[in-house]
């Protein structure tokens, strides 16, 4: 095995030598335009966050995981391909050793020329980031999980190309079904909320297509004869594929139809009077209509008033979900760059980032060094809540920063505080007592403090406070309804004086109760009173054509749909024609080809279980021979046979062309 190793190594070197060119280039470009990107903030003052940090940063990610997939998949086939001709694959295949040993060297040559050619320039990205000096934001070893698993990524890519060089299939047809596995799994990749989750996704996924290439290596590419295993992954693996080539397919119809205004939706919005209107779309189409459904005209012309020509008053807007706990962005991906930190506000040569720990750091910009730390002083004790770090406000989210401002609003548990960059200091602005909490603000960028006349909005358990940014309480409010049903909540500046408040539901919460948590809207007079309240009606659902519906009815029968609204379940139940008739379909195949009566009710169980995939993986995996006319019964029978299917008669001999030199054998009794 060990001369075998280093044969594939001595063959497949120069694959290796050219990735790790390839990829050292694209790492060593992008880290060279980090210090341009770090001059170009200090001119404009604005940037998205995961720009400063280079193994996070998005349009990198993408670039080396396409990288790797090609680079893997390239790996696997081509040393499958160096020896596809017959007699080299025979001389192979006949040594003195199994074919598991054979592969087991392949593989593991296979893994060591892949993590030469992508992983050392990896790690070397990562070695570099990780010294002070060299990256101006904050870094953790955490950041290093999303390269590591798109390079382990690149390793299903190889099993996928080892799948593909061996298969007997036609390129244009199912030989490459292992690489849809490998695009799914890239596709979970950067969903996943945690990086075990994506290492599970990688395990199931590489194990599968890895079963599939030794069951089809045992038998040269053939689909007969293979072990159960081998058979049993093989079938899954195509299975799996066909489903994503029928969901890209799907998803591109569905935006190529959304794109063509093929959907109808609904929403409500308030005028800087305080009246109430909804937006009415219908493809392109709009109708604007209050809130009983009388159409509404503009005053002037007295025609159809627009979306646009709305007066629409200013706000500020405030969530209490995701109140800044670090539990509270579990469900992001952990690609995502706001699990670490979001870029804040430039000052006097350096860049402040608010940490997902609740704590404000600043890196120089020309040493790219640590610079110092603002947090707020408190503690938890007595049963209060914790008041040594930030909240994370609804902007942190996006992760994208945009002023040229020293100063910004940030809350911790029980304080909301002024932050003065250019002093390094905070400023308390308001402390809740009576063990109240605050829950979420709004106010920390200073565009909304300008925007909303220099308000800032506090949430907390209780009550809702807005405050000028002195301190000085400008309106307090109960908050009913309250948090966690009611989480988001809108406020208007009205004309000619007064307030707006709309309270939104929890979109889940709201889901569990049947639609009964309805948007609430409160009319508040100057002083503080409420003038009005009124709940709005619940809107219909986003409603599309039936692209996307169609492609649920051709989903396999065994996925469980009971996640989907009422409209999607009706469609899935149509899911069983397709079943049954690609059940139909295939036993008529099955009996044409003589399959076994065994193998005939097996494929149609699967066929009734899987449906359109899965007889689309049948077709795939299957040999189909050609077939030709017996000459004992006149029947097609398929030439892979020594004796018809039918009648049980031989071949007929060949004709002689008169350059026989023998005489055909003949047997004496």
């Amino acid at each position: 095995m060990k001369k075998l190793i280093l044969k594939e190594l001595r063959e497949q070197y120069k694959i290796a030598l050219i990735g790790l060119a390839i990829l050292t280039v694209m790492l060593s470009l992008e880290f060279a335009g980090y210090g341009s990107h770090l001059r170009q903030v200090m001119s404009m003052a604005q940037g998205p966050s995961e720009s400063f940090q280079p193994l996070l940063k998005h349009a990198l990610l993408v670039q080396v995981s396409i990288f790797c997939a090609v680079f893997g998949m390239l790996l696997g086939w081509l040393q499958i391909r160096a020896e596809k001709h017959p007699d080299l694959w025979a001389f192979l295949v006949h040594r003195p050793i199994s074919r598991n040993i054979i592969l087991r060297s392949k593989v593991v040559s296979g893994f060591v020329l892949y993590a030469a050619g992508a992983g050392l320039p990896l790690f070397g990205i990562i070695l570099v980031v990780s010294i002070p000096g060299n990256v101006a934001a904050p870094f953790t070893w955490a950041m290093a999980l999303p390269l590591i698993s798109i390079f382990l990524v690149g390793m299903v890519y190889y099993f996928a190309g080892l799948l593909t060089g061996v298969r007997k299939a036609r390129w244009f047809a199912s030989r490459g079904v292992g690489l849809g596995l490998g695009v799914l799994a890239n596709i979970f990749l950067f969903v996943m909320p945690e990086f075990w989750h994506a290492l599970l996704i990688i395990v199931v996924t590489g194990s599968l297509l890895a079963l599939a290439a030794w069951g089809s290596f045992q038998t040269g590419g053939y689909y007969r004869d293979q072990p159960i295993a081998g058979k049993v992954a093989l079938i899954v693996t195509s299975s799996v594929s066909v489903l994503v080539i029928l969901g890209l397919t799907t998803t591109f119809v569905v935006n190529l139809a959304l794109s063509r205004g093929e959907y109808t939706t609904s929403y409500y919005q308030l005028t800087k009077e305080g009246n109430i209107i909804r937006i009415f779309r219908q493809g392109f189409d709009e109708e604007v209509v209050d809130i009983n459904g009388q159409t509404v005209l503009d005053e002037k012309s007295g025609q159809k008033i627009k979306q646009q020509d709305l007066q629409q008053p200013q706000q500020l807007w405030a969530t209490t979900k995701g109140n800044g706990q670090r539990g509270s962005y579990q469900q992001q991906s952990f690609f995502n760059i706001t699990r670490f930190f979001s870029a804040w506000r430039v000052k006097d040569q350096a860049l402040w980032y608010l940490t997902a720990d609740g704590r404000l750091v600043a890196y120089d910009v020309i040493t790219r060094r640590f610079a110092g730390i603002l947090a707020p002083s408190g503690g938890g004790d007595g049963g209060m809540a914790n008041d040594s770090r930030f909240l994370l406000p609804p902007e942190y989210g996006p992760g994208y920063f945009n002023n040229h401002q020293t100063r910004g609003v940030l809350a911790s548990a029980r304080t909301a505080y002024l932050v003065d960059l250019e002093k390094r200091q905070l400023k308390p602005l308001f402390t809740v007592t009576n063990g109240d909490a605050i829950q979420g603000f709004a106010g920390a960028r200073s565009a909304r403090l300008e925007a909303a006349n220099g308000s800032v909005l506090l949430l907390t358990r209780t009550s809702i406070r807005l405050l000028d940014v002195e301190g000085r309480t400008k309106l307090h409010l109960p908050y009913v309804p309250s948090s966690p049903e009611y989480p988001m909540v809108n406020f208007f500046w009205l004309e000619p004086a007064g307030f707006a408040v709309r309270f939104d539901p929890d979109h889940l919460l709201s889901e569990k109760s049947g639609g009964k948590l309805l948007s609430h809207v409160k009319w508040v007079n100057p002083d503080g009173s409420i003038r009005k309240a009124q709940d709005l009606p619940k809107l219909p659902e986003l409603i599309q054509k039936n692209a996307d519906r169609f492609f649920v009815s051709l989903l396999p029968p065994i996925f469980p749909l009971w996640s989907l609204n009422e409209s999607y379940r009706v469609w899935s139940g149509f899911r069983i024609v397709p079943a049954i008739l690609c059940a139909g379909i295939g036993w008529w195949l099955g009996r044409r080809n003589n399959f076994t009566l065994k193998a005939q009710i097996g494929w149609g169980v699967f066929h009734l279980l899987f449906g359109l995939p899965g007889f689309l993986a049948f077709l795939a995996v299957q040999e189909w021979p050609p077939r030709e006319s017996c000459p004992g019964c006149n029947k097609l029978r398929v030439i892979d046979r020594e004796s018809c299917e039918h009648c049980g008669a031989n071949f007929a001999p060949p004709e002689k062309t008169g350059t026989e030199i023998f005489e055909p054998l003949t047997y004496q009794s």
